[in-house]
């Protein structure tokens, strides 16, 4: 694994792992991808990193009241 591919250096947890905790677990929050992996249990560096990604791959909210997703661009 090259370094670059990691986003969690204290704990080496890639981008690929994290990206696929995402979206299989439609994780919304830091939180929720810790319930998977160790990212962010360090030192907390990566948090940014987690953050975009959650950003750029976690599902849309979805809106019941209006049976649309909430989600603007």
């Amino acid at each position: 694994m090259l370094e670059e591919d990691l986003v969690c250096y204290c704990f080496e947890v890639p981008r690929d792992e994290i990206i696929e905790i995402i979206q299989k677990n439609k994780a919304c929050t830091v939180d929720d991808i810790q319930l998977h992996c160790s990212a962010c249990l360090g030192c907390g560096g990566c948090r940014p990193d987690l953050e975009e990604l959650l950003e750029t791959f976690s599902p849309p909210p979805f809106s019941l009241k209006h049976g649309r997703s909430s989600f603007k661009e």
